[in-house]
């Protein structure tokens, strides 16, 4: 595992990362300020669009740079093992617009300017990510780590991915009503989707072989645990006799 703490821009763009981190957690903590798609949306928002075109807004950027870092990769004669990071970032966000077209059920809108804000996060990220990859020195690459890291993001992926079915399948008599879902991990959680997810981005820190790349991961799977969080609270209030369950991890949280 690389470490390069001492450049001063890795260290502003750390800064960087964590200011704009904690005020999406605020955010998120107020559900006033909530960003608005999904279940959150508020419909008096301006700029509505539809909540697939939303999340089409949200992942094609990060998808386009992501594609684009792996064609470089290829032809530039990137060392394999980042090349192997940069496809699992790729195959992350082809997977997510797969499932935005493909999968999920859609019943509402999207607040679009909300949207281009996790967008732009995203992008960021995924810049960043990649551009730290390449900064890694062939011999400071520990090829058992990064091949660990790439079974955990296909398990990761693969929780996140069939929990997402689950969720499509409530809705495949055509109803737009929200129902509580209690098949695989659901049982035991509200949101292993959401679990699955910050596994596969952590996996993807660990496969670039660069420890400043766990930094932006870090804030965008806490904001994702807050996202847990406001969702359980969405479902007890809309379903009061709901049994009690934890949000990302059994009996922790």
């Amino acid at each position: 595992m690389f470490i390069h703490l001492h450049s001063t821009s890795s260290l502003l763009i750390i800064a960087a990362y964590f200011i704009g981190g904690t005020k999406l957690i605020l955010r998120e903590l107020n559900p006033t300020t909530q960003l608005g798609y999904s279940k959150f949306n508020r419909p008096g928002k301006k700029f509505q669009v539809s909540s697939r075109n939303g999340m089409l807004v949200i992942y094609t950027p990060a998808f386009i740079i992501s594609l684009l870092c792996l064609v470089y990769a290829k032809y530039q004669s990137i060392n394999i093992y980042s090349q192997l990071a940069v496809f699992s970032l790729c195959i992350h966000f082809t997977k997510r617009i797969y499932e935005v077209l493909s999968v999920h059920r859609y019943s509402g809108n999207s607040s679009l300017l909300d949207a281009m804000i996790i967008s732009t996060g995203y992008l960021l990220l995924s810049t960043q990510v990649l551009y730290w990859v390449y900064q890694v020195p062939v011999e400071s690459i520990v090829p058992s780590q990064v091949m660990t890291g790439f079974l955990l993001f296909l398990l990761g992926e693969g929780i996140n991915y069939y929990h997402h079915l689950l969720l499509a399948n409530l809705r495949k008599d055509g109803s737009k009503e929200y129902k509580i879902p209690t098949q695989g991990l659901f049982h035991y959680l509200w949101c292993p989707h959401y679990s699955g997810e910050i596994l596969a981005l952590y996996s993807v820190a660990l496969m670039s072989q660069n420890a400043l790349s766990f930094f932006p991961l870090l804030f965008s799977s806490v904001y994702i645990c807050f996202r847990a969080y406001s969702t359980r609270l969405w479902y007890m209030e809309k379903f009061p006799n709901s049994s009690k369950k934890a949000c990302l991890i059994p009996n922790v949280f």
